[in-house]
């Protein structure tokens, strides 16, 4: 979503959590990077050649894993949601469907805080914890298919998707040289580096608590 038009369309569609509050930056950025994979052409074509080469990579198997992948999402299997979500399959329907999710005790609540920004395969959606009070940019949560809220380590949705699904330190710097390369810095470089979440109030407490 790297044109205008969509920009504003995504945070249209984000308004409905985030109000008056701005849409994380980065958030913005990994839809524009999805864009240009979907669009195909020069755009796909230039995150292709940001991926790691054999000059930077110590684990050859690792980057071998990549080399099919146009882009670091792609890699993860994960799709960032906006306003077509509505009309998908999988968790994320799901998750948006307020009507449904009203019938359901506290989980209206929870969701209210909750912005979705990414799905792993119809599995977990990853998105930003807008709990009064929290830092920003926000923490990263995700919600299963159970409809439980789980808090993630990282500081943002990139450094929490790199602790939840490279395998290890290589993958971990390798990856995020791509992230940082395509235009999101990402400053950890392995699994250690990836700080526990900032939240102060974590999903799970709070629906104790309701």
């Amino acid at each position: 979503m790297g044109d205008v038009a969509g920009t504003q369309e995504l945070r249209a569609w984000a308004a409905k959590w985030l109000g008056d509050r701005e849409i994380p930056e980065e958030f913005l950025q990994l839809a524009a990077i999805q864009e240009a994979r979907l669009s195909g052409g020069p755009a796909r074509a230039a995150l292709e050649a940001a991926r790691p080469s054999e000059a930077g990579a110590e684990d050859a198997e690792a980057l071998e894993d990549m080399r099919d992948a146009s882009d670091p999402l792609d890699h993860f299997g994960i799709e960032i949601l906006g306003p077509h979500s509505v009309r998908g399959d999988g968790l994320a329907r799901h998750v948006l469907d307020d009507e449904a999710n009203a019938a359901v005790p506290h989980l209206a609540t929870l969701l209210g805080h909750f912005l979705p920004a990414a799905e792993k395969e119809q599995d977990l959606v990853y998105g930003y914890w807008l709990y009064p009070g929290e830092v920003w940019p926000p923490p990263i949560v995700c919600i299963d298919t159970e409809g439980m809220f789980f808090t993630l380590r990282g500081r943002t949705l990139t450094e929490a998707l790199l602790a939840y699904f490279a395998e290890d330190d290589s993958e971990v710097a390798l990856l995020g040289q791509w992230f940082t390369d395509l235009g999101i810095p990402v400053e950890v470089r392995t699994d250690a580096e990836i700080p526990d979440s900032p939240v102060r109030m974590d999903p799970q407490v709070l629906e104790r608590q309701l």
